[in-house]
């Protein structure tokens, strides 16, 4: 629980914090997919320090893909190492 950190969502707004770091979520990309029964979308969140991105998840619950990534130790694909 981080009570100061700021948080950007796209459907919820945004709020800031005086911590530097900003969480950005967005629950559902790929809206129009889900809605229209296409199952192509993600659950996506990130978070940066001082605006620099420095962790990032990306959840594809249709494929069972879960994509991570922490800034100076690569990406991930379901905990394996992948190249970007």
């Amino acid at each position: 629980h981080f009570p100061d950190h700021g948080i950007l969502a796209e459907e919820g707004g945004s709020s800031k914090k005086s911590s530097g770091f900003q969480w950005i979520i967005d629950p559902l990309d790929g809206t129009t997919n889900y809605i229209k029964n296409i199952p192509v979308f993600t659950v996506s969140i990130a978070v940066q320090e001082d605006s620099q991105i420095i962790a990032g998840v990306v959840l594809n619950p249709i494929q069972k893909e879960l994509f991570t990534a922490l800034k100076g130790e690569g990406a991930r694909l379901n905990e394996q190492p992948i190249k970007v």
